[in-house]
């Protein structure tokens, strides 16, 4: 491929086939991705471009869910929320949603995960030591 001029990112065929695609993100860091078509690359190219372009941070799904959980509710919750509702935010975190995902990237986060973490929860024995599970009310105010 012809070289794109700064700040048009690049796109190279890789030996296997597949295409390498760079671009720098709205923080200036150079990040890169892999796709198995030059139709994909040159439109993932587009989109990240444009993300940029926008303002829009595409490196959160590298993040930790934990360390990304610890950003919100400092930065987003606690300023908005009153002390006890933030107590009770910061206790759920800590009880049930960091020991059950664990490290796992934001960008991991699916739609089935959670199913499993709702069942998870729906089944789990209590922290407090208390006999029984969750209950819904429980489970509800934990997501």
């Amino acid at each position: 491929m012809a070289k794109r001029p700064n700040g048009e990112g690049s796109i190279t065929k890789r030996t296997d086939g597949r295409y390498s695609i760079k671009w720098y993100d709205v923080n200036g860091e150079r990040q890169s991705t892999t796709v198995k078509t030059l139709a994909q690359a040159k439109e993932k190219l587009k989109i990240c471009l444009a993300d940029a372009e926008r303002g829009i941070d595409t490196t959160q799904g590298k993040m930790p869910l934990a360390e990304w959980l610890d950003t919100w509710l400092e930065n987003y919750a606690k300023p908005v929320v009153g002390p006890s509702t933030f107590s009770n935010y910061y206790s759920n975190v800590q009880k049930h949603i960091k020991p059950y995902f664990g490290k796992i990237l934001l960008r991991e986060i699916t739609t089935h995960k959670m199913q499993q973490f709702y069942a998870h929860l729906s089944s789990a024995e209590r922290i407090d030591g208390k006999a029984g599970t969750l209950s819904a009310n429980s489970i509800k105010k934990s997501t």
